[in-house]
């Protein structure tokens, strides 16, 4: 197979948006990018005809819940909806033709797509009755109706609804016949007073007993008739976190979590059980321990064999037979859910960056591919989730990614050889969650994006000869123009050599000096984000407010140690910045630097230690690493102990054990050292807002310029529109003030 076409790759670099379909380069509107759609954390998915394709969109202008307490947090409203998904649309576009049809209607909350077998039908979930139930879209006569009565209870995108091979019966999680959940109404009301009203903590005599934020996950699993409506539960009140159907449809395999890991506070053991729909006959494995949650486990063709990942570990299970642990040639630590062959002869699966085959005769695990200069990020797996994608019965494709140039693209490996061969890569970033192949094996899609265009469905051939773009989910962002993207490289005092991803202002002339904002991250590589429309990665924070405006953005590379994550922000990121005004991009007179969540953190830890910045916002952020160790949540649950002993905060241990260090890594210890203007955003509901609380009340008390803004129905993050409206207009008047000469400040756009 040869490369595709140039005009291909052309058409995917340019992402086929006409420039003269802008707004005469006006800067992107405040309104237009708070209220932008984003594809739901749930996957879509692929009418069998290859036809239709159907996914989830997070709409903000649908969101009518108030606020929830970061302390008081319930994955469900009290429809029985994951309150993430609450308000949300599900959509299809045709693969041919591109017409979209927004099946919910924007009514309730709808999510999770899930073909029939034969493409006629549509389930997903919808709350639009008053509770989450199992809906069918009647693909024929565009009619909608609810399943059955039963109240889904699925929290995560892992618990979706699966077809039996006839088309006559679905597999979903719902509430048990008894069951009364936590849950959050949507407002703000409190409980009526109760002078006597008391709660009492005490010790647990286990580490490892499960918080109870694993109770969202108790349910039952249910088989639905999809003609009858009638329910028939197969297993009843279990944590299930994940669950899928056999190939045959006579048998399910599930995971329940069991107890907290003792090495890994956040972490958990699971079993992995495997329940048989005739007879109820349950095989279990205990102590599974597959990571993060994931798909439990993949299903050979025959629906007789299972294979998981426990530790590192790959095994395979038939049924009757106690479990085989895969051998290897080399000691390695596998990784990805194991994928089969279509013939069920062997299973292909992820370790040291190689492909390794395993012969499910031998359970002996070899590498079929070499060391090789790309980072293979997974293997592409068919329809149904559970065998390779191959088309010519002979070819593996895998989606990459080049470390050096942060392309991202497919490969296609021949499994006899292990020679890898280019089919795709180019200044994309590619969604690995969001990507399905058609059950004919000829049609692939996929959500890609660039610096300059937002995350969209695309459509390719097996050949990748033919690559278009599907969706156009924000036609009024495409109206508006983004910066361009780089990437830098630099080096720190050590020697040491990082990069940073540069946005740079729209129209941007190499004469011109640019005043310049930093947005910071701490211990994250935000190189990798050169490809990401926004630069941040996350749609709440699209930086193309700031280079729509003539700024330019940098996003530098932070690698940080254990118990010197402060002093390391300013090794790492200041160099960055000498690199862009080095450059002549950067004006050294202009600077400002701002942060979310750690990246608040981060801004802090700068500011105490240079006055080289103008301006700066900390974004519900914190400043003092001993309060947060010790931050409880209302349920009992302490969620700093973890972060700040072996994970984000990177103290090593608990603040007795080195109570120098937390201080020294604490910015509040050091605010008479602040120069630098500072906005505080801080939601009023988040877990500890009184971080914020604190560095304000020590600025003020020092005399230093503060401004703190309390989002009060708002957790950690701003998600109302009009507050983020009115959040990104502090922001942008903040920095205009502080970094922009008055001659110029007039060109600075309106804000709505």
């Amino acid at each position: 197979m040869t490369t595709p076409p140039m005009r291909g790759l052309a058409l995917l670099l340019v992402f086929v948006i006409s420039l003269n379909a802008q707004s005469s380069l006006q800067p992107l509107p405040v309104k237009t990018a708070s209220t932008a759609k984003s594809f739901a954390l749930v996957e879509f998915d692929l009418s069998p005809d290859g036809a239709w394709v159907a996914y989830t969109l997070t709409d903000p202008r649908r969101r009518k819940l108030q606020g929830l307490p970061s302390d008081e947090w319930k994955a469900f409203t009290c429809t029985s909806t994951p309150f993430l998904l609450a308000n949300t649309d599900l959509l299809i576009s045709n693969t041919k033709t591109g017409q979209t049809i927004n099946i919910s209607s924007g009514q309730g909350a709808n999510w999770g797509p899930s073909w029939s077998p034969d493409g006629k039908s549509l389930g997903f979930y919808s709350d639009r009755s008053g509770k989450a139930h199992v809906w069918i879209w009647e693909r024929s006569t565009g009619k909608l109706r609810a399943l059955t009565t039963a109240v889904v209870h699925a929290r995560s995108r892992l618990e979706k609804i699966f077809w039996t091979p006839d088309g006559r019966q679905v597999l979903t999680k719902i509430t048990g016949n008894t069951q009364t959940f936590d849950c959050f109404d949507g407002t703000t009301k409190r409980d009526p007073y109760d002078p006597i009203a008391k709660s009492v903590y005490e010790s647990e005599s286990s580490a490892q007993k499960l918080p109870s934020s694993m109770d969202s996950f108790l349910g039952d699993l249910a088989i639905l008739d999809t003609y009858t409506g009638s329910t028939k539960r197969i297993v009843k009140q279990e944590k299930i976190v994940a669950y899928s159907l056999s190939p045959s449809g006579d048998r399910v395999v599930y995971a329940s979590p069991t107890q907290v890991r003792p090495d890994n506070q956040l972490l958990y053991t699971y079993n992995l059980s495997v329940v048989s729909l005739s007879n109820r006959q349950t095989e279990r494995v205990k102590d599974f321990s597959p990571g993060a949650p994931s798909l439990p486990a993949t299903w050979s063709p025959d629906g007789q064999t299972i294979a998981y990942i426990s530790e590192g570990e790959c095994f395979i299970w038939r049924r009757g037979e106690q479990p085989r642990k895969v051998s290897a040639t080399a000691r390695v630590r596998f990784m990805q859910t194991p994928l089969w062959d279509k013939e069920g002869r062997a299973i292909y699966i992820l370790a040291d960056n190689k492909i390794w085959r395993v012969p499910t005769t031998e359970a002996k695990a070899t590498a079929i591919t070499a060391t090789w200069n790309r980072q293979i990020r997974s293997i592409v797996c068919r329809h149904d989730g559970q065998q390779i994608w191959s088309p010519d019965g002979a070819s593996i494709y895998v989606n990459i990614s080049n470390s050096v140039t942060k392309q991202e693209g497919f490969y296609r490996v021949d499994s006899r050889t292990g020679e890898f061969r280019k089919v795709l890569e180019a200044d994309i970033s590619i969604n690995p969650m969001l990507r399905g192949v058609s059950h004919d094996d000829e049609l692939m899609i996929y959500a890609a994006e660039n610096a300059r265009h937002e995350l969209n469905l695309w459509i390719t051939n097996r050949h990748f000869t033919n690559v278009r773009q599907l969706t156009h989910i924000n036609p009024d962002l495409e109206r508006y123009p983004a910066g361009d993207a780089r990437l830098i490289d630099y080096s720190i005092a050590d020697g040491k050599k990082l990069q940073a991803t540069l946005l740079l202002p729209v129209n941007y002339q190499s004469n011109m000096r640019y005043p310049l904002v930093v947005w910071v991250y701490g211990g994250s590589m935000l190189s990798a984000n050169v490809n990401r429309y926004g630069g941040s990665g996350n749609e709440h924070y699209n930086l193309h407010l700031f280079s729509s405006r003539g700024y330019a953005v940098l996003l530098p590379d932070t690698p940080l140690t254990i118990g010197t994550t402060l002093q390391d922000l300013a090794k790492t990121v200041l160099p960055a910045v000498d690199k862009t005004i080095e450059m002549g991009i950067a004006d050294p007179d202009r600077l400002g630097v701002m942060g979310a969540s750690y990246g608040g953190y981060s801004t802090l830890a700068l500011i105490v230690q240079t006055e080289r910045f103008k301006a700066a916002v900390m974004d519900v952020g914190f400043g003092n690493l001993t309060s947060m160790y010790g931050a409880m949540l209302k349920n009992g649950a302490s969620l700093g102990i973890s972060w700040a002993e072996e994970g984000q905060g990177r103290m090593g241990g608990p603040p007795w054990q080195f109570p120098e260090r937390y201080v020294q890594n604490s910015p509040a210890f050091f605010l008479n050292k602040i120069q630098t203007p500072l906005l505080i955003s801080q939601g009023g509901m988040d877990v500890s807002p009184f971080q914020a609380d604190e560095i304000f009340v020590g600025l003020r008390r020092l005399g230093k310029k503060v401004v703190y803004v309390r989002y009060e129905y708002e957790g950690h993050g701003v998600e109302h529109p009009s507050n983020r409206i009115d959040y990104w207009n502090r922001i942008l008047n903040w920095f205009e003030s502080h970094l922009r000469p008055a001659a110029q400040r007039q060109s600075s756009s309106a804000r709505n």
